[in-house]
Protein backbone atom coordinates (compact mmCIF):
# COMPACT_ATOMS: atom_id res chain seq x y z
CA UNK A 1 0.00 0.00 0.00
CA UNK A 2 1.27 3.46 -0.43
CA UNK A 3 0.58 6.76 1.72
CA UNK A 4 1.03 10.24 1.18
CA UNK A 5 1.87 12.39 3.67
CA UNK A 6 1.92 15.93 4.33
CA UNK A 7 3.52 16.42 7.34
CA UNK A 8 5.87 15.64 10.07
CA UNK A 9 3.99 12.27 12.05
CA UNK A 10 5.15 10.37 14.33
CA UNK A 11 6.17 6.72 13.95
CA UNK A 12 5.55 3.17 16.64
CA UNK A 13 9.38 2.60 16.79
CA UNK A 14 10.31 -1.18 18.16
CA UNK A 15 14.15 -2.55 18.07
CA UNK A 16 14.80 -5.84 16.38
CA UNK A 17 17.16 -8.61 17.43
CA UNK A 18 19.39 -7.17 15.00
CA UNK A 19 19.51 -4.11 16.23
CA UNK A 20 17.92 -2.40 13.64
CA UNK A 21 14.81 -0.09 14.11
CA UNK A 22 11.53 -1.16 12.62
CA UNK A 23 9.09 0.76 12.12
CA UNK A 24 4.69 -0.24 11.89
CA UNK A 25 3.47 3.39 11.35
CA UNK A 26 5.62 5.30 8.90
CA UNK A 27 6.38 8.76 8.70
CA UNK A 28 7.48 10.94 6.46
CA UNK A 29 9.97 14.32 7.10
CA UNK A 30 8.05 16.33 4.57
CA UNK A 31 5.75 15.28 2.40
CA UNK A 32 5.84 12.93 -0.71
CA UNK A 33 5.19 8.63 -0.81
CA UNK A 34 5.94 5.92 1.18
CA UNK A 35 5.88 2.25 0.19
CA UNK A 36 5.18 -0.38 2.74
CA UNK A 37 5.47 -4.06 2.53
CA UNK A 38 3.20 -6.76 4.47
CA UNK A 39 6.16 -8.51 5.77
CA UNK A 40 7.49 -6.17 9.20
CA UNK A 41 11.00 -7.14 8.13
CA UNK A 42 10.81 -5.14 4.81
CA UNK A 43 10.09 -2.11 6.80
CA UNK A 44 12.47 0.60 6.57
CA UNK A 45 14.19 2.02 9.67
CA UNK A 46 14.87 5.60 10.76
CA UNK A 47 16.90 6.70 12.85
CA UNK A 48 16.97 9.77 15.52
CA UNK A 49 19.42 11.48 13.20
CA UNK A 50 18.72 12.07 9.80
CA UNK A 51 21.23 15.10 9.64
CA UNK A 52 24.33 15.08 7.36
CA UNK A 53 27.66 14.24 8.15
CA UNK A 54 29.82 17.25 8.18
CA UNK A 55 32.52 15.04 6.61
CA UNK A 56 33.52 16.78 3.22
CA UNK A 57 33.64 14.52 -0.03
CA UNK A 58 32.51 10.93 -1.11
CA UNK A 59 34.32 8.01 -2.05
CA UNK A 60 33.56 9.18 -5.96
CA UNK A 61 37.77 8.98 -7.68
CA UNK A 62 37.98 12.98 -8.33
CA UNK A 63 40.81 11.90 -10.95
CA UNK A 64 43.10 9.55 -11.43
CA UNK A 65 42.15 7.52 -8.59
CA UNK A 66 40.61 4.34 -7.52
CA UNK A 67 39.15 5.06 -3.80
CA UNK A 68 36.33 2.49 -3.44
CA UNK A 69 34.94 -1.49 -4.78
CA UNK A 70 34.51 -1.09 -8.10
CA UNK A 71 35.81 2.33 -8.88
CA UNK A 72 33.21 4.56 -8.36
CA UNK A 73 29.48 5.04 -6.33
CA UNK A 74 27.49 3.34 -9.52
CA UNK A 75 30.03 0.70 -9.63
CA UNK A 76 31.36 1.09 -12.97
CA UNK A 77 34.24 -0.57 -13.07
CA UNK A 78 36.17 1.80 -14.94
CA UNK A 79 39.20 4.15 -14.90
CA UNK A 80 38.52 6.58 -17.20
CA UNK A 81 41.41 9.03 -17.12
CA UNK A 82 44.68 7.09 -16.50
CA UNK A 83 47.73 7.08 -18.68
CA UNK A 84 48.74 3.35 -19.41
CA UNK A 85 52.22 2.71 -18.01
CA UNK A 86 54.40 0.30 -20.39
CA UNK A 87 56.51 -2.38 -18.86
CA UNK A 88 57.80 -6.36 -18.09
CA UNK A 89 56.36 -8.62 -14.96
CA UNK A 90 55.06 -6.87 -11.90
CA UNK A 91 56.56 -3.32 -10.66
CA UNK A 92 56.43 -5.03 -7.19
CA UNK A 93 54.69 -7.48 -5.08
CA UNK A 94 53.72 -7.24 -1.42
CA UNK A 95 54.22 -10.38 0.64
CA UNK A 96 54.34 -9.95 4.27
CA UNK A 97 50.91 -10.90 4.66
CA UNK A 98 51.27 -15.02 4.63
CA UNK A 99 47.21 -15.37 4.09
CA UNK A 100 44.34 -14.98 2.07
CA UNK A 101 43.89 -11.70 0.27
CA UNK A 102 40.57 -11.05 -1.27
CA UNK A 103 39.75 -7.58 -0.36
CA UNK A 104 40.09 -5.56 -3.35
CA UNK A 105 42.45 -2.78 -2.85
CA UNK A 106 41.89 1.04 -2.68
CA UNK A 107 43.60 3.39 -4.66
CA UNK A 108 44.21 7.45 -3.41
CA UNK A 109 46.81 10.18 -2.91
CA UNK A 110 49.79 7.60 -3.78
CA UNK A 111 48.81 4.88 -1.15
CA UNK A 112 46.73 1.39 -1.86
CA UNK A 113 44.39 0.35 1.18
CA UNK A 114 43.32 -3.52 1.53
CA UNK A 115 42.57 -6.02 3.78
CA UNK A 116 43.70 -9.18 4.91
CA UNK A 117 42.26 -12.66 6.21
CA UNK A 118 45.18 -12.32 9.32
CA UNK A 119 42.75 -9.65 10.80
CA UNK A 120 44.78 -6.56 9.49
CA UNK A 121 44.12 -3.31 7.19
CA UNK A 122 47.23 -2.19 5.34
CA UNK A 123 48.76 0.71 3.70
CA UNK A 124 51.27 0.98 1.15
CA UNK A 125 52.92 3.01 -1.15
CA UNK A 126 51.37 2.82 -4.35
CA UNK A 127 54.20 3.57 -6.31
CA UNK A 128 57.35 1.08 -4.73
CA UNK A 129 55.24 -0.98 -2.31
CA UNK A 130 56.83 -0.07 1.11
CA UNK A 131 54.16 -0.92 3.93
CA UNK A 132 53.27 2.48 5.58
CA UNK A 133 51.24 1.23 8.39
CA UNK A 134 48.86 -1.49 9.16
CA UNK A 135 45.48 -1.75 11.71
CA UNK A 136 44.39 -4.98 13.97
CA UNK A 137 40.88 -5.63 13.49
CA UNK A 138 39.03 -9.09 15.76
CA UNK A 139 38.67 -11.00 12.52
CA UNK A 140 39.57 -11.49 8.47
CA UNK A 141 38.92 -8.26 6.17
CA UNK A 142 36.93 -9.87 3.53
CA UNK A 143 35.46 -6.20 2.40
CA UNK A 144 37.03 -4.00 0.45
CA UNK A 145 38.34 -0.18 1.63
CA UNK A 146 36.60 3.01 0.38
CA UNK A 147 38.19 6.56 1.19
CA UNK A 148 36.78 9.52 1.35
CA UNK A 149 37.64 12.94 3.25
CA UNK A 150 41.13 11.82 4.73
CA UNK A 151 39.68 8.71 6.00
CA UNK A 152 39.22 5.22 4.86
CA UNK A 153 36.09 3.20 5.74
CA UNK A 154 35.92 -1.21 5.34
CA UNK A 155 34.15 -3.99 6.96
CA UNK A 156 35.59 -6.93 8.92
CA UNK A 157 34.51 -10.64 9.47
CA UNK A 158 34.57 -9.00 13.71
CA UNK A 159 30.80 -7.39 12.91
CA UNK A 160 32.37 -4.04 12.91
CA UNK A 161 32.58 -1.26 9.69
CA UNK A 162 35.64 0.80 10.84
CA UNK A 163 36.25 4.37 10.17
CA UNK A 164 40.35 4.90 10.16
CA UNK A 165 42.64 7.89 9.78
CA UNK A 166 43.82 7.56 5.85
CA UNK A 167 47.73 9.12 6.41
CA UNK A 168 48.42 7.78 10.10
CA UNK A 169 45.98 4.62 10.22
CA UNK A 170 44.78 5.83 13.40
CA UNK A 171 41.32 4.60 14.65
CA UNK A 172 38.49 7.15 14.24
CA UNK A 173 35.58 5.10 15.27
CA UNK A 174 33.79 1.46 14.52
CA UNK A 175 30.37 0.48 14.35
CA UNK A 176 29.06 -2.88 15.36
CA UNK A 177 26.68 -4.86 13.55
CA UNK A 178 24.95 -8.68 14.65
CA UNK A 179 26.76 -10.36 12.06
CA UNK A 180 30.03 -10.39 9.48
CA UNK A 181 30.47 -7.51 7.19
CA UNK A 182 31.65 -8.78 3.96
CA UNK A 183 30.13 -6.23 1.86
CA UNK A 184 32.15 -3.03 0.74
CA UNK A 185 31.10 0.66 1.64
CA UNK A 186 30.21 3.50 -0.34
CA UNK A 187 29.89 7.10 1.16
CA UNK A 188 28.21 9.34 -0.59
CA UNK A 189 26.83 12.98 1.09
CA UNK A 190 28.66 12.49 4.23
CA UNK A 191 26.99 8.90 4.83
CA UNK A 192 28.32 5.44 4.84
CA UNK A 193 26.27 2.36 2.96
CA UNK A 194 27.20 -0.84 3.98
CA UNK A 195 25.44 -4.19 3.87
CA UNK A 196 26.11 -7.22 6.90
CA UNK A 197 25.46 -11.35 7.61
CA UNK A 198 22.85 -9.91 9.75
CA UNK A 199 20.31 -9.40 7.12
CA UNK A 200 20.91 -5.41 7.52
CA UNK A 201 21.42 -2.66 4.80
CA UNK A 202 23.00 0.26 7.56
CA UNK A 203 23.53 4.06 6.99
CA UNK A 204 26.18 5.50 8.99
CA UNK A 205 27.18 8.76 10.12
CA UNK A 206 30.52 9.49 8.30
CA UNK A 207 31.56 11.63 11.20
CA UNK A 208 31.00 9.67 14.01
CA UNK A 209 29.36 6.41 12.85
CA UNK A 210 26.11 7.00 14.14
CA UNK A 211 23.38 4.84 12.58
CA UNK A 212 21.02 6.97 10.76
CA UNK A 213 18.91 4.21 9.36
CA UNK A 214 18.85 0.25 9.18
CA UNK A 215 16.70 -1.88 6.38
CA UNK A 216 16.58 -5.57 7.06
CA UNK A 217 16.22 -7.74 4.25
CA UNK A 218 15.41 -11.61 4.46
CA UNK A 219 18.79 -12.74 4.43
CA UNK A 220 22.97 -12.35 4.50
CA UNK A 221 23.93 -9.16 2.53
CA UNK A 222 27.28 -9.44 1.24
CA UNK A 223 26.55 -7.34 -1.85
CA UNK A 224 27.85 -4.04 -1.83
CA UNK A 225 25.76 -1.09 -2.47
CA UNK A 226 25.71 1.24 -5.36
CA UNK A 227 24.46 4.96 -5.22
CA UNK A 228 23.17 7.05 -8.22
CA UNK A 229 20.83 9.63 -7.95
CA UNK A 230 20.10 9.59 -4.35
CA UNK A 231 18.80 5.99 -4.37
CA UNK A 232 20.98 3.10 -2.86
CA UNK A 233 21.36 -0.31 -4.94
CA UNK A 234 22.52 -3.62 -2.88
CA UNK A 235 21.68 -7.40 -3.35
CA UNK A 236 20.50 -9.84 -0.69
CA UNK A 237 20.91 -13.81 -0.23
CA UNK A 238 17.09 -13.56 -0.37
CA UNK A 239 17.56 -13.36 -4.24
CA UNK A 240 16.20 -9.90 -4.18
CA UNK A 241 18.08 -6.89 -5.33
CA UNK A 242 17.06 -3.48 -3.07
CA UNK A 243 16.64 0.09 -4.25
CA UNK A 244 16.37 2.41 -1.03
CA UNK A 245 16.24 5.90 -0.73
CA UNK A 246 19.54 7.36 1.04
CA UNK A 247 18.09 9.68 3.37
CA UNK A 248 14.94 8.16 4.26
CA UNK A 249 16.15 4.22 4.07
CA UNK A 250 12.83 3.68 2.54
CA UNK A 251 12.16 0.94 -0.10
CA UNK A 252 11.51 2.11 -3.46
CA UNK A 253 11.54 -1.33 -5.10
CA UNK A 254 12.94 -4.79 -4.99
CA UNK A 255 13.25 -7.40 -7.61
CA UNK A 256 13.52 -11.15 -7.32
CA UNK A 257 16.00 -13.14 -8.69
CA UNK A 258 16.25 -16.87 -8.73
CA UNK A 259 18.75 -17.43 -5.88
CA UNK A 260 21.08 -15.39 -3.76
CA UNK A 261 23.02 -12.74 -5.04
CA UNK A 262 26.74 -11.92 -3.95
CA UNK A 263 27.00 -9.58 -6.86
CA UNK A 264 26.91 -6.15 -6.58
CA UNK A 265 25.03 -4.23 -8.97
CA UNK A 266 26.09 -1.24 -11.50
CA UNK A 267 24.31 1.59 -12.79
CA UNK A 268 24.53 3.38 -16.33
CA UNK A 269 22.31 5.08 -18.44
CA UNK A 270 19.27 4.74 -16.08
CA UNK A 271 19.99 0.56 -16.10
CA UNK A 272 20.73 -1.38 -13.22
CA UNK A 273 22.91 -4.44 -13.42
CA UNK A 274 23.86 -7.36 -11.31
CA UNK A 275 24.63 -10.97 -11.17
CA UNK A 276 22.78 -13.59 -8.86
CA UNK A 277 23.25 -17.62 -8.66
CA UNK A 278 20.54 -19.08 -10.60
CA UNK A 279 23.66 -18.69 -12.74
CA UNK A 280 22.27 -14.84 -14.76
CA UNK A 281 23.10 -11.64 -15.05
CA UNK A 282 19.78 -9.00 -15.16
CA UNK A 283 19.54 -5.52 -16.58
CA UNK A 284 16.69 -3.74 -14.98
CA UNK A 285 15.15 -0.39 -15.12
CA UNK A 286 16.63 1.58 -12.38
CA UNK A 287 14.39 3.95 -11.69
CA UNK A 288 11.32 1.46 -11.34
CA UNK A 289 13.06 -1.93 -11.18
CA UNK A 290 11.37 -3.06 -14.16
CA UNK A 291 12.80 -6.08 -15.93
CA UNK A 292 14.95 -5.19 -18.93
CA UNK A 293 16.96 -8.25 -19.98
CA UNK A 294 18.81 -11.03 -18.42
CA UNK A 295 21.75 -13.23 -19.79
CA UNK A 296 22.19 -16.71 -18.45
CA UNK A 297 26.06 -18.13 -18.19
CA UNK A 298 26.93 -21.75 -17.41
CA UNK A 299 27.29 -21.69 -13.52
CA UNK A 300 26.88 -19.05 -10.25
CA UNK A 301 27.39 -15.41 -10.99
CA UNK A 302 29.02 -13.67 -8.43
CA UNK A 303 31.12 -11.21 -10.12
CA UNK A 304 30.05 -7.78 -10.18
CA UNK A 305 29.26 -6.36 -13.68
CA UNK A 306 31.77 -3.24 -15.02
CA UNK A 307 29.82 -1.50 -17.82
CA UNK A 308 32.15 0.92 -20.51
CA UNK A 309 30.85 2.04 -24.09
CA UNK A 310 27.24 -0.02 -23.93
CA UNK A 311 29.33 -2.89 -22.85
CA UNK A 312 28.61 -5.15 -19.75
CA UNK A 313 31.74 -7.27 -18.77
CA UNK A 314 30.88 -10.16 -16.00
CA UNK A 315 32.86 -13.40 -14.93
CA UNK A 316 30.74 -16.54 -13.61
CA UNK A 317 31.90 -19.51 -11.83
CA UNK A 318 31.38 -21.45 -15.16
CA UNK A 319 35.47 -20.40 -15.70
CA UNK A 320 34.26 -17.56 -18.92
CA UNK A 321 34.58 -13.76 -18.97
CA UNK A 322 31.83 -12.41 -20.79
CA UNK A 323 30.82 -9.45 -22.42
CA UNK A 324 27.70 -8.51 -23.58
CA UNK A 325 25.30 -5.46 -25.00
CA UNK A 326 24.42 -2.82 -22.22
CA UNK A 327 21.41 -2.28 -23.76
CA UNK A 328 20.10 -6.07 -25.90
CA UNK A 329 22.01 -8.26 -23.02
CA UNK A 330 23.16 -9.93 -26.57
CA UNK A 331 26.69 -11.83 -26.24
CA UNK A 332 29.41 -9.65 -27.94
CA UNK A 333 32.04 -12.39 -27.16
CA UNK A 334 33.25 -14.30 -23.90
CA UNK A 335 37.02 -15.62 -23.11
CA UNK A 336 37.80 -18.66 -21.37
CA UNK A 337 40.16 -19.16 -18.20
CA UNK A 338 41.22 -21.74 -16.80
CA UNK A 339 38.56 -22.10 -13.82
CA UNK A 340 35.91 -20.03 -12.00
CA UNK A 341 35.86 -16.52 -11.97
CA UNK A 342 34.52 -14.42 -8.83
CA UNK A 343 36.82 -11.21 -9.79
CA UNK A 344 35.17 -8.25 -10.78
CA UNK A 345 36.41 -6.80 -13.61
CA UNK A 346 38.02 -3.17 -14.00
CA UNK A 347 38.09 -1.69 -17.25
CA UNK A 348 41.05 0.80 -18.63
CA UNK A 349 42.06 2.20 -21.73
CA UNK A 350 40.51 -0.69 -24.49
CA UNK A 351 41.72 -3.73 -22.32
CA UNK A 352 39.54 -5.50 -19.45
CA UNK A 353 41.54 -6.82 -16.48
CA UNK A 354 39.88 -10.16 -14.37
CA UNK A 355 41.26 -12.71 -12.08
CA UNK A 356 41.29 -16.26 -12.40
CA UNK A 357 41.01 -19.41 -9.74
CA UNK A 358 43.63 -20.75 -12.13
CA UNK A 359 45.99 -18.34 -10.46
CA UNK A 360 46.04 -15.98 -13.53
CA UNK A 361 45.88 -12.06 -13.75
CA UNK A 362 44.45 -11.68 -17.34
CA UNK A 363 44.25 -8.69 -19.61
CA UNK A 364 41.43 -8.81 -22.39
CA UNK A 365 41.27 -6.66 -25.54
CA UNK A 366 37.65 -5.25 -24.57
CA UNK A 367 36.27 -4.94 -28.08
CA UNK A 368 36.79 -8.63 -28.76
CA UNK A 369 38.05 -10.59 -25.68
CA UNK A 370 41.44 -11.65 -27.02
CA UNK A 371 44.49 -11.89 -24.82
CA UNK A 372 46.74 -9.33 -24.57
CA UNK A 373 48.60 -10.62 -21.11
CA UNK A 374 48.41 -13.07 -18.62
CA UNK A 375 50.38 -13.31 -15.62
CA UNK A 376 50.52 -16.96 -13.00
CA UNK A 377 50.70 -15.63 -9.56
CA UNK A 378 50.76 -19.39 -8.25
CA UNK A 379 47.32 -18.95 -6.24
CA UNK A 380 43.72 -18.23 -7.35
CA UNK A 381 42.85 -14.47 -7.72
CA UNK A 382 39.66 -13.92 -5.87
CA UNK A 383 40.40 -9.67 -5.62
CA UNK A 384 39.08 -7.50 -8.08
CA UNK A 385 41.96 -5.31 -9.93
CA UNK A 386 42.12 -1.90 -9.48
CA UNK A 387 43.32 0.73 -11.57
CA UNK A 388 45.27 3.91 -10.81
CA UNK A 389 48.33 6.47 -12.42
CA UNK A 390 48.48 3.27 -15.04
CA UNK A 391 48.98 0.65 -12.68
CA UNK A 392 47.13 -2.42 -11.96
CA UNK A 393 46.60 -3.74 -8.27
CA UNK A 394 45.19 -6.90 -7.31
CA UNK A 395 44.91 -9.62 -4.22
CA UNK A 396 46.19 -13.35 -4.48
CA UNK A 397 44.93 -15.94 -2.03
CA UNK A 398 48.84 -16.65 -1.24
CA UNK A 399 48.88 -13.40 0.88
CA UNK A 400 50.46 -11.79 -2.13
CA UNK A 401 49.87 -7.81 -3.72
CA UNK A 402 50.59 -7.15 -6.70
CA UNK A 403 51.32 -4.08 -8.87
CA UNK A 404 51.82 -4.46 -12.44
CA UNK A 405 52.01 -1.65 -15.43
CA UNK A 406 48.68 -1.86 -17.69
CA UNK A 407 50.76 -2.80 -20.86
CA UNK A 408 52.67 -5.53 -19.48
CA UNK A 409 55.27 -6.10 -22.17
CA UNK A 410 58.13 -8.46 -23.85
CA UNK A 411 61.37 -8.27 -21.67
CA UNK A 412 64.28 -7.77 -23.61
CA UNK A 413 65.23 -10.29 -26.04
CA UNK A 414 68.33 -12.73 -24.59
CA UNK A 415 72.12 -13.42 -25.49
CA UNK A 416 72.15 -10.67 -28.16
CA UNK A 417 75.77 -10.93 -29.81
CA UNK A 418 77.21 -9.16 -32.62
CA UNK A 419 79.73 -10.01 -34.78
CA UNK A 420 81.43 -8.67 -37.31
CA UNK A 421 82.28 -9.85 -40.76
CA UNK A 422 83.49 -8.47 -44.48
CA UNK A 423 81.35 -5.51 -44.88
CA UNK A 424 78.46 -6.91 -42.76
CA UNK A 425 77.74 -7.34 -39.34
CA UNK A 426 75.75 -10.60 -38.37
CA UNK A 427 73.26 -10.10 -35.13
CA UNK A 428 72.27 -12.90 -33.36
CA UNK A 429 69.45 -12.71 -29.74
CA UNK A 430 66.83 -15.19 -27.96
CA UNK A 431 63.41 -14.58 -27.90
CA UNK A 432 62.18 -13.57 -24.57
CA UNK A 433 59.69 -16.48 -22.64
CA UNK A 434 57.21 -15.00 -20.00
CA UNK A 435 54.81 -17.31 -19.27
CA UNK A 436 51.34 -16.08 -20.29
CA UNK A 437 52.57 -13.55 -22.81
CA UNK A 438 51.61 -13.69 -26.32
CA UNK A 439 54.60 -14.56 -28.06
CA UNK A 440 56.88 -12.62 -30.36
CA UNK A 441 55.72 -11.91 -33.58
CA UNK A 442 58.79 -9.50 -35.00
CA UNK A 443 62.15 -7.93 -33.78
CA UNK A 444 62.75 -4.46 -33.82
CA UNK A 445 66.74 -3.44 -34.81
CA UNK A 446 68.31 0.01 -33.81
CA UNK A 447 71.36 1.12 -34.79
CA UNK A 448 73.79 4.33 -34.23
CA UNK A 449 77.57 5.21 -34.80
CA UNK A 450 78.20 6.26 -31.17
CA UNK A 451 76.76 4.52 -28.09
CA UNK A 452 73.36 4.84 -26.70
CA UNK A 453 72.11 6.85 -29.74
CA UNK A 454 70.85 4.08 -31.70
CA UNK A 455 67.61 4.65 -33.91
CA UNK A 456 65.47 2.62 -35.85
CA UNK A 457 66.73 0.49 -38.71
CA UNK A 458 64.84 -2.12 -39.54
CA UNK A 459 61.93 -4.86 -38.06
CA UNK A 460 62.86 -8.94 -38.73
CA UNK A 461 60.59 -11.87 -37.73
CA UNK A 462 63.36 -14.03 -37.37
CA UNK A 463 66.41 -14.42 -34.11
CA UNK A 464 69.08 -13.07 -36.79
CA UNK A 465 69.54 -10.37 -38.75
CA UNK A 466 72.82 -9.39 -41.05
CA UNK A 467 73.68 -5.25 -41.39
CA UNK A 468 75.21 -5.33 -44.80
CA UNK A 469 74.56 -1.11 -45.11
CA UNK A 470 78.08 -0.28 -43.34
CA UNK A 471 81.16 1.08 -44.12
CA UNK A 472 84.21 -1.09 -43.34
CA UNK A 473 86.56 0.39 -40.42
CA UNK A 474 83.28 2.13 -38.97
CA UNK A 475 82.44 0.73 -35.72
CA UNK A 476 78.53 0.40 -35.49
CA UNK A 477 76.13 0.27 -31.73
CA UNK A 478 73.23 -1.80 -31.99
CA UNK A 479 70.06 -2.56 -29.54
CA UNK A 480 66.93 -5.04 -30.59
CA UNK A 481 63.27 -5.35 -29.05
CA UNK A 482 60.89 -7.81 -29.17
CA UNK A 483 57.28 -6.92 -30.20
CA UNK A 484 54.18 -8.70 -29.87
CA UNK A 485 49.97 -7.87 -30.12
CA UNK A 486 50.47 -5.84 -27.10
CA UNK A 487 53.80 -4.20 -28.43
CA UNK A 488 56.77 -3.27 -28.16
CA UNK A 489 59.31 -4.53 -25.33
CA UNK A 490 62.22 -3.60 -23.32
CA UNK A 491 65.44 -2.77 -25.77
CA UNK A 492 68.22 -5.16 -25.11
CA UNK A 493 71.99 -4.70 -23.73
CA UNK A 494 73.73 -2.32 -26.27
CA UNK A 495 76.49 -4.74 -28.57
CA UNK A 496 79.05 -3.32 -31.18
CA UNK A 497 81.11 -4.26 -34.31
CA UNK A 498 83.35 -3.11 -36.96
CA UNK A 499 83.16 -4.62 -40.58
CA UNK A 500 86.07 -5.22 -42.41
CA UNK A 501 86.96 -5.68 -45.84
CA UNK A 502 90.59 -6.64 -47.68
CA UNK A 503 93.37 -5.22 -46.73
CA UNK A 504 95.22 -3.09 -49.63
CA UNK A 505 98.40 -4.47 -51.09
CA UNK A 506 101.27 -5.01 -48.61
CA UNK A 507 104.33 -2.03 -49.79
CA UNK A 508 107.35 -1.91 -50.99
CA UNK A 509 107.70 -5.44 -51.67
CA UNK A 510 111.37 -6.65 -52.55
CA UNK A 511 113.20 -10.02 -53.56
CA UNK A 512 116.55 -10.59 -53.27
CA UNK A 513 118.27 -13.44 -54.80
CA UNK A 514 120.41 -15.95 -52.74
CA UNK A 515 122.06 -19.44 -53.28
CA UNK A 516 118.57 -21.80 -54.12
CA UNK A 517 116.73 -19.19 -52.07
CA UNK A 518 114.56 -16.26 -52.43
CA UNK A 519 114.85 -13.46 -49.88
CA UNK A 520 111.04 -11.38 -50.05
CA UNK A 521 110.57 -8.49 -47.92
CA UNK A 522 107.56 -6.09 -47.57
CA UNK A 523 105.93 -3.49 -45.54
CA UNK A 524 102.48 -3.74 -43.86
CA UNK A 525 99.38 -2.44 -46.09
CA UNK A 526 98.61 1.50 -45.89
CA UNK A 527 94.73 -0.27 -44.73
CA UNK A 528 94.41 -3.23 -42.80
CA UNK A 529 90.31 -3.80 -44.56
CA UNK A 530 88.81 -2.98 -40.70
CA UNK A 531 90.92 -6.06 -38.68
CA UNK A 532 93.92 -7.09 -37.50
CA UNK A 533 96.04 -8.45 -40.20
CA UNK A 534 96.62 -12.01 -39.34
CA UNK A 535 99.19 -13.54 -42.04
CA UNK A 536 100.22 -12.91 -45.76
CA UNK A 537 99.53 -15.20 -48.50
CA UNK A 538 102.51 -15.79 -51.28
CA UNK A 539 101.63 -16.38 -54.75
CA UNK A 540 104.06 -17.92 -57.42
CA UNK A 541 104.21 -17.35 -60.90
Amino acid sequence: MRYFIQSLHIALIFIGITGCVFITTIVSLKGGSISLLDDDRGFSSVYSDLRLSTLPGNSNPTGDEWPMFRASLNHSGVAPFTTPLYDAGALWTFNEISTLVSSSPAIENGRVYFGGFNHKIYCLNATSGTHLWNYTTGNSVYSSPATAGGFIYVGSDDKNIYCLNATTGAFAWKYTTNNSIYSSPAIADGRVFVGSEDSGIYCLNATNGTRLWCYITNNMVESSPAIANGLVYIGSFDGKIYCLNTITGMLVWNYTTGSAILSSPSIASGRVYIGSEDNSIYCLNATNGTFVWKYTTGNLVTSSPAIFNERVFVGSLDGKVYCLNATTGIQMWNYSTGSMVTSSPAIANGSVYVGGFDHFIYCLDAINGTLRWKFDTAASVQSSPSISNGRVYVGSTNGMIYCFPMALILPSPGNFVALAGKEQVMLTWQAPVVSGEPPATNYRIYRSLSSGAETYLTTVNTTTFTDTSVTSGQTYFYKTSAVNIVGEGLLSNEVNATPFTNPSAPRNLQALALNVQVLLTWQIPASNGGSAITGYKICID
